[in-house]
């Protein structure tokens, strides 16, 4: 087996991210500025949801430019860059993989004690989006594997992800 796998961003489905994000600024702001209060109040928070997946776009768009990678898998554990704050998670704390949560195609990953994952300083941007994501989630934001911004399906990720795990034992 393979000392180390690195799976590359998808640099296409992060430019239609981004640029559905931006149709969809431009459709709220013009609601909030030809629409009632209610409308108002309802477009500003989707408007600032909008705008955190925005910049988690932006910063997964300039890692795939600069050529990092979006998750390395090691005989040690896993590095997660597909999210803003990058996160290594060793093969002995990871006890699983789920899928199929909040109809996504994001892999959470199960670990012994989630809330050493929760994100409680904000020093940037980075940190910043992981603590405005654990605020209206209750899974950790560090856990996910963004799998959508990945060149590899989901089944072949998690074939690989599972035979990691099960040789670390």
């Amino acid at each position: 087996m393979n000392d180390v796998i690195e799976i590359r961003f998808k640099k296409s489905n992060i430019i239609f991210s981004i640029v559905l994000c931006i149709l969809g600024l431009a459709l709220l702001i013009f609601f909030l500025f030809h629409s009632y209060l209610p409308i108002k109040i309802i477009c500003v928070i989707r408007i600032i949801f909008i705008l955190i997946i925005l910049a988690e776009r932006i910063l997964q768009l300039k890692k795939s430019i600069t050529g990092e990678v979006a998750l390395k898998l090691s005989k040690e554990g896993l590095i997660n860059f597909t999210i803003a704050k990058t996160v290594s998670i060793p093969w002995n704390e990871i006890t699983g993989f789920q899928t199929g949560l909040y109809r996504t195609d994001s892999i959470l990953i199960k670990v012994d004690n989630p809330g050493q994952y929760k994100t409680t300083t904000l020093k940037n941007c980075a940190s910043l989006i992981a603590y405005l994501n654990d605020v209206f989630s209750s899974k950790p934001y560090l856990l996910w594997i963004d799998i959508d911004m990945l060149n590899i399906r989901k089944a072949d990720l998690l074939a690989i992800l599972q035979k990691r795990k099960l040789h670390s034992s």
